[in-house]
Protein backbone atom coordinates (compact mmCIF):
# COMPACT_ATOMS: atom_id res chain seq x y z
CA UNK A 1 0.00 0.00 0.00
CA UNK A 2 2.89 2.27 1.08
CA UNK A 3 4.52 2.23 -2.96
CA UNK A 4 1.15 2.66 -4.26
CA UNK A 5 0.67 6.27 -2.22
CA UNK A 6 4.09 7.11 -2.72
CA UNK A 7 3.24 6.31 -6.68
CA UNK A 8 0.59 8.51 -6.20
CA UNK A 9 1.81 11.40 -4.08
CA UNK A 10 4.48 11.89 -6.99
CA UNK A 11 2.06 12.00 -9.77
CA UNK A 12 0.11 15.19 -7.97
CA UNK A 13 3.41 17.01 -7.81
CA UNK A 14 4.16 16.41 -11.82
CA UNK A 15 2.51 18.43 -14.56
CA UNK A 16 0.28 15.76 -16.53
CA UNK A 17 0.92 16.87 -20.10
CA UNK A 18 4.88 17.44 -19.67
CA UNK A 19 5.86 15.60 -17.21
CA UNK A 20 8.12 17.75 -15.12
CA UNK A 21 7.88 18.33 -11.56
CA UNK A 22 6.26 21.47 -10.00
CA UNK A 23 8.79 23.40 -8.71
CA UNK A 24 8.75 25.82 -5.63
CA UNK A 25 6.99 29.17 -8.30
CA UNK A 26 4.82 27.19 -10.04
CA UNK A 27 0.99 27.17 -10.20
CA UNK A 28 -0.47 24.03 -11.17
CA UNK A 29 -3.48 24.76 -13.01
CA UNK A 30 -6.30 22.18 -13.48
CA UNK A 31 -7.88 21.50 -16.86
CA UNK A 32 -11.41 20.89 -17.00
CA UNK A 33 -10.77 16.74 -17.15
CA UNK A 34 -8.76 17.00 -13.83
CA UNK A 35 -5.56 16.87 -15.25
CA UNK A 36 -3.13 19.47 -14.02
CA UNK A 37 -0.28 21.34 -15.71
CA UNK A 38 2.15 23.28 -14.98
CA UNK A 39 2.26 27.03 -16.24
CA UNK A 40 4.44 26.08 -19.16
CA UNK A 41 2.47 24.34 -20.64
CA UNK A 42 -0.74 26.34 -19.74
CA UNK A 43 0.78 29.16 -21.56
CA UNK A 44 1.29 26.50 -24.65
CA UNK A 45 -2.31 25.70 -24.66
CA UNK A 46 -3.78 29.30 -24.23
CA UNK A 47 -1.71 30.57 -27.30
CA UNK A 48 -3.07 27.47 -29.10
CA UNK A 49 -6.57 27.38 -28.28
CA UNK A 50 -9.33 28.88 -31.17
CA UNK A 51 -12.07 31.00 -30.30
CA UNK A 52 -10.76 30.19 -26.12
CA UNK A 53 -11.27 26.33 -27.52
CA UNK A 54 -8.72 24.01 -27.28
CA UNK A 55 -8.09 19.93 -27.77
CA UNK A 56 -6.41 18.39 -24.66
CA UNK A 57 -2.71 16.67 -25.62
CA UNK A 58 -4.04 14.40 -22.27
CA UNK A 59 -7.57 13.27 -23.08
CA UNK A 60 -8.19 14.30 -26.45
CA UNK A 61 -11.54 16.36 -25.49
CA UNK A 62 -12.51 19.62 -26.43
CA UNK A 63 -12.44 21.93 -23.82
CA UNK A 64 -13.46 25.46 -22.87
CA UNK A 65 -10.80 28.15 -21.30
CA UNK A 66 -12.93 30.39 -19.18
CA UNK A 67 -12.73 34.16 -18.63
CA UNK A 68 -10.08 34.06 -15.57
CA UNK A 69 -8.28 31.79 -17.26
CA UNK A 70 -7.77 27.81 -16.03
CA UNK A 71 -8.08 27.46 -12.15
CA UNK A 72 -5.19 26.95 -9.75
CA UNK A 73 -4.76 23.67 -8.35
CA UNK A 74 -3.76 24.22 -4.78
CA UNK A 75 -3.40 20.61 -4.26
CA UNK A 76 -0.13 19.85 -6.39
Amino acid sequence: MEIYEESYIRNLLKCNQCNNNFDDYDQPKSLQCGKIVCSICESKIVKKAINKWFKCEICLEDHYIPEKCLSINDLA
